[in-house]
């Protein structure tokens, strides 16, 4: 196999039905995507991410009749291949519990099948590549009622913002830093600051949400909403 440039984003696509399998890679082509690899299992489908370490890798949540097939492919994928993204793609609305069992199996994105074409996926794949979490509009609202992370306003508050607060690079690097599991002698270390210091940057950032959320939520939260 030749080599691929630097700044070309790898992928390894997943799913047991070749029709939606060559569909996808038709989809994702794009200027500096490249397709490395594909399976039809989770068997076949981990071999192929192990062996071309793709930057992101496309999966199907449901193979051969299993709902969770997806989720041990990515929780195995997550374990073994911390360099790779993975976005679960399904045909249905899946329900809030499988949502989060992909979620905290390590998943970093989903997206039904019916939402995605030609123009929208190699954007998504970028995106992903990237480091973002990148979540269907449709399933946004399920995975964080899933995740406990409050979508009303505090009490208090009359509404959301019309537009998402602003945050201050530090606010970000904080919430990211909480995002990856850090604590915060941890994020202080990292960042040569000291721990009250921290707790500073999370306390304001939580005052810019009419949201009641911990740390912990407001650092999911930013994130799925492309915030970080």
């Amino acid at each position: 196999m030749g080599s691929v440039a630097q700044s070309t984003t790898t992928v390894v696509i997943v799913d047991d039905d070749p029709y939606a399998l060559a569909a996808l890679r038709l989809m994702v082509r794009g200027p500096e995507i490249t397709v490395l690899g594909v399976g039809s299992s989770i068997e076949t489908g981990y071999a192929a991410i192990m062996r071309h370490a793709p930057r992101v890798a496309l999966v199907d949540l449901l193979m051969q009749g299993d709902h969770e097939a997806g989720i041990r492919l990515v929780r195995q994928t997550a374990a073994a291949a911390a360099g790779t993204h993975c976005m679960l793609l399904t045909h249905t609305r899946p329900d809030g519990i499988l949502l989060r069992d992909a979620f905290n199996a390590g998943a970093r994105g989903f997206y039904r099948k019916g939402f995605l074409n030609g123009t929208e996926l190699p954007g998504v794949v970028r995106r992903l590549a990237d480091g973002e979490r990148v979540v269907d509009p449709d399933l946004m609202e399920r995975l964080l009622a899933a995740l406990n992370i409050p979508t009303a306003p505090a009490s208090g508050a009359t509404s959301l913002p019309i537009r998402y607060p602003r945050l201050s690079p530090r606010e970000r690097e904080v919430l990211k830093l909480i995002n990856e599991g850090k604590t915060i002698k941890e994020i202080a270390d990292a960042l040569n600051l000291g721990e009250p210091t921290i707790k500073t940057h999370l306390r304001l950032a939580r005052a810019k949400f009419p949201l009641d959320m911990n740390s912990q939520q407001l650092a999911v939260y930013a994130a799925l909403k492309g915030l970080l």
